[in-house]
């Protein structure tokens, strides 16, 4: 059985956490610490496409490619 696990990228790292406080949905239990996993947060176009198109070629390319 196939786990997909679908991260979400948000850009912008100044934004996202002023908009977003994530450390205090953990703190009052509304996620998990492992949830906070599910987001990356990044802030630079070329590192945000570098992420994205690894993480595709690990899970449907294999890490030998």
């Amino acid at each position: 059985m196939l786990c997909l696990i679908i991260v979400i990228n948000l850009f912008d790292t100044t934004f996202w956490n002023e908009v977003i406080n994530f450390k205090a949905l953990q703190e009052y239990g509304v996620i998990r610490p492992d949830d906070l996993k599910l987001f990356k947060i990044i802030d630079d176009v070329d590192k945000a496409f570098e992420y994205i198109t690894g993480q595709l070629k690990k899970l449907y390319l294999g890490s030998e490619r």
